[in-house]
């Protein structure tokens, strides 16, 4: 039996600290407002429009200007 939801197109995540992205590719960058622990929620959607949930504790860090 085949998986009908080989190959997903987009992935929309929810970073767990009030932020989301739209779609977009398997690569995505965030910056966290502090050092904690977040839940980010990614759901990936093919064409077809089948999807896949899954979530995952992160450790977030605030980014950092370069000087």
């Amino acid at each position: 039996m085949s998986d009908l939801c080989d190959g997903f197109v987009t992935f929309n995540f929810d970073f767990g600290d009030g932020t989301t992205s739209g779609p977009s590719g398997n690569y995505v960058e965030h910056c966290y407002p502090s050092n904690a622990t977040y839940n980010v929620v990614c759901t990936a959607t093919m064409a077809n429009g089948c999807s896949r949930t899954i979530s995952f504790p992160v450790t977030g860090f605030p980014c950092t200007t370069p000087p």
